[in-house]
């Protein structure tokens, strides 16, 4: 049976990954679990079918009793208080559905008590094992052993595997980290928390049940938000199963889930053999549903429209507002005003106030934005009764161009929109980045978006992992308000490259204008914003499915495709190029404190002191060009005085930092800057740097002229740190509680590894809430025994850098670089 499932799993995730369906989350019920780990990359197909293999025969080579399970029309919490000593709650199904385990003559006889209640309780065999139950454990130390032999080295398990055998507050354990032996013998012996792993599910999130039959949909229909939608690939009831399959596909389409369909087919060789039928005839009309007859009045109805013009000219009353936004010194109109006008004349037409009555605007896709020309131009906006379907085109001199802008509008009753609070986020985003509002606009406008007074409402946006948080002023204008909406997710995506983005779609927009008109001018409205399901609400306001795109309407460099490989790098190699060396420090830079293994991106301000060396143009170029290349760092160049940056720059602990200046501006800083932040140096090789007592060089670039650029780091001492080497598995535990200790005073923890390689445990340490206080020393299987003593080690340590790679004797660490190559 277990075998039969995992074979069914299998090909179904198969399939979803051949038509281009990768999840964003998954959730396994009981054997699932397993399920979860092919999808989760934790797995081969071949090793899934040996652990449920091993599963089944373990259960059946165990010394358990005759047992039984049944589903009972109770959730967990009502049915705790009631169920008899001898019976175990196994699976926490829903708020109003869980599964009992047990003895077979106890589970028939309360199944019995549970009918004449009148509740629904069905009992089920399971193969006579009262499987998840305290009667299970017998089989426990023989799924161990097969599992132990089949999964020798475990992976990870992703952020993406929601676990349902382990409690919530036992997440951050080691157990549970890992997709091992000992995590599946577990979920056996465990309940299935099924109910509890739902509630981490978005409220509008496409739930595809994998599974050789749609078991859980009426459990998931109950118990997960309307908002929802729910799949089932399989059926055994179906006539077809091939049918069935290709319905549910059609039905994650129909809900806006991109798929590949072809991958589905042989390829069509062109040109076809003489003989090839045509597929016209496949194509009939089906006659079983009966439809309206009345087609006239119909057509009437849907034949009536509402129309407007707005005239695009220095005389229009809102023409001193439009001048407020521009971008690459063009005025256009802001995206938010349009839409403002669609749903002004919505609400008009239908006899309603603006500034009193909700709307909901759904479905919209705009194709480019509209920049004001000297000439004639005329915005044409088209609202249809009986389907709500609207549409604007731009007219220039007289003449009709195309519909750039459609969707749905509609007035709605008053929505309760309240503003989310997540405090497992707020526990989980310790590293947040924040932004002031005048930071946000200098950025906007360094990328060309020239926004006057009236368009700077946003006043504070806060970077998390997940999302982030805003402020924003509310002015007693919807348009500029609305815009702050899609500037703060503009903000968000953009990058060095592409430069001018504009919102071309989102799924829906909901806005109570009442809850804002009430306000007072002034007032700051905080905002939330969850990446995961791409939901931007407040009190009043939902804005979900936002999509940024490049705007045709201006010039914008296209990325071009870049071959990558990562490759080790020793310290010393002086074979490096101006960019590779730069590349390199940037790199050692985002790996201080273990953020460039974090799921953001990390954060790198490079502070440029102000000086008249010659080096500095070069360098300027240099690092321009190197930063095109490491896309996944967030990268900022601030230019800056020598005494401003000795007293009055604050540093701050979210960000990396790497100071740029001559060895004079360097040598005065040592004593400003903490001992995370990096310094570059650009000096004459005459100068002895091992003069600085304070100072450690980690990167050495020889220039042309008798210069050199010099990486540089503040000195740790090696006498206080603390030393953990990795030789078992229960490394995360022992260093957690080296962390967990009575001292005041956090220790600096050097993991020392031998059998591990950077990959595959940086992005676990990353992860901690300690992560900040873990340096990381990697040994091939060449180097001496590791002490901090050893002139070797001693030396390299008191560099302290976060990560760094003792490889054939040499010291190093393993970078990416791109590669210069045609890929044709």
């Amino acid at each position: 049976c277990f075998v039969g499932i995992a074979a069914i799993q299998i090909g179904l995730v198969d399939i979803l990954r051949t038509v281009g369906l990768e999840p964003d989350g998954m959730v396994g019920h009981s054997v699932g679990e397993l399920g979860c780990a092919y999808a989760d990359g934790c797995f081969t197909a071949e090793e899934m079918v040996l652990a449920a293999y091993a599963r089944g025969r373990a259960s059946l080579e165990g010394d358990v009793i005759h047992g039984m399970m049944a589903a009972v029309g109770l959730g967990y919490k009502e049915m705790q208080e009631r169920v008899p000593p001898t019976i175990d709650i196994a699976c926490h199904n829903a708020h109003d559905s869980c599964t009992l385990s047990g003895p077979t003559d106890d589970v028939l006889s309360y199944v019995k008590e549970l009918k004449e209640q009148n509740i629904f309780a069905k009992a089920v065999s399971a193969g006579n094992i009262a499987y998840h139950s305290r009667y299970i454990k017998p089989v426990a130390p023989k799924l161990l052993e097969y599992l132990s032999e089949l999964i020798t080295e475990p992976k990870p398990r992703s952020k993406k595997w929601v676990s349902s055998s382990v409690p919530q507050s036992k997440w951050s354990s080691e157990a549970a980290q890992l997709s091992s032996a000992e995590y599946h013998t577990n979920n056996l012996l465990s309940p299935v928390l099924f109910e509890e792993a739902c509630t981490h599910l978005p409220q509008n999130a496409v739930v595809v049940e994998i599974a050789p039959h749609g078991l859980l949909q009426a459990i998931l229909r109950r118990s997960l938000d309307a908002g929802c939608v729910n799949v089932s690939l399989t059926n055994r009831s179906a006539s077809n199963s091939v049918r069935q399959l290709l319905e549910a596909l059609g039905t994650l389409y129909l809900n806006n889930v991109s798929l590949e369909v072809n991958a589905l087919y042989p390829p069509v060789e062109y040109p076809v053999s003489r003989g090839t039928p045509y597929i016209a005839p496949l194509v009939t009309w089906d006659h079983h549903e009966t439809w309206f007859h009345e087609f006239e009045n119909i057509l009437e109805l849907m034949s009536h429209s509402n129309e407007v013009e707005v005239d695009l000219d220095v005389s229009f009353e809102d023409y001193p507002l439009w001048t407020n936004h521009c971008i690459d010194d063009q005025i256009v109109l802001s995206p938010s005003q349009i839409l403002v006008y669609i749903w002004k004349l919505q609400l008009t037409s239908n006899g309603l106030d603006f500034e009193k009555d909700a709307i909901l605007i759904e479905d919209m896709v705009m194709s480019r934005q509209v920049a004001l020309k000297p000439f004639s131009q005329n915005l044409v906006m088209t609202i249809r009764n009986g389907t709500n379907d609207f549409g604007v085109l731009l007219k220039e001199k007289d003449i009709y161009g195309e519909t750039f802008l459609t969707g749905r509008v509609k007035q709605i009753q008053q929505p309760t929109l309240d503003l989310p609070t997540d405090k497992e986020e707020e526990e989980e985003d310790r590293d947040d980045m924040d932004i002031s509002g005048a930071e946000v606009i200098s950025v906007l406008s360094h990328f060309g978006y020239q926004l006057g007074p009236k368009f700077q409402a946003i006043k504070h946006i806060c970077i998390k992992n997940k999302g982030f948080t805003a402020k924003v002023e509310w002015t007693g204008d919807m348009v500029t308000f609305t815009d702050a909406l899609f500037k703060l997710i503009l903000f968000l995506e953009m990058d060095s490259e592409q430069r001018f983005l504009y919102p071309s779609s989102f799924r829906k927009l909901i806005v109570d204008s009442a809850m804002f008109f009430q306000l007072k001018k002034g007032t700051i409205v905080d905002l939330h914003y969850d990446s995961r399901s791409n939901v931007l609400s407040c009190q009043g306001l939902i804005l979900v499915g936002l999509k940024m795109s490049p705007d045709p309407t201006f010039n914008s460099t296209i990325i071009p495709l870049q071959w990558k490989k990562t490759t080790f790098v020793p310290f010393n190699s002086d074979k490096l190029k101006m960019e590779e060396f730069l590349s390199v420090s940037l790199q050692l830079v985002a790996e201080e404190k273990l953020n460039s293994w974090m799921s953001k991106p990390p954060q790198i301000l490079i502070l440029q002191i102000r000086d008249n060396n010659e080096t500095r143009s070069l360098l300027r170029r240099a690092l321009k060009n190197t930063v095109k290349n490491l896309p996944h760092l967030l990268i900022k160049v601030q230019y800056i005085e020598l005494n401003h940056l000795m007293n009055q720059f604050k540093f701050k602990s979210g960000e990396n930092y790497l100071v740029v200046g001559n060895l004079e501006c360097v040598q005065q800083l040592v004593g400003s800057v903490q001992s995370s932040v990096f310094l570059l140096a650009h000096n004459h090789r005459s100068e002895d740097l091992t003069s600085f007592n304070t100072l450690r060089p980690v990167l050495i670039h020889h220039l042309k002229g008798g210069d050199q650029l010099t990486l540089l780091k503040k000195k740790t001492n090696v006498e206080q740190l603390r030393i953990l080497e990795l030789d078992n598995k229960h490394w995360l535990s022992e260093l957690s509680h080296l962390f967990n200790g009575s001292d005041s005073r956090q220790p600096v923890v050097v993991v020392v590894s031998r059998k591990w390689e950077p990959k595959e445990i940086l992005p676990i340490l990353a992860n901690q809430n300690y992560s900040h206080r873990v340096r990381c020393v990697f040994l091939d299987k060449y180097a001496p025994q590791f002490s901090p003593n050893c002139p070797l080690y001693h030396d390299q340590l008191s560099v302290g850098l976060s990560v760094c790679k003792l490889y054939r004797g040499t010291w190093g660490t393993d970078c990416t670089f791109t590669l210069d190559l045609d890929p044709a």
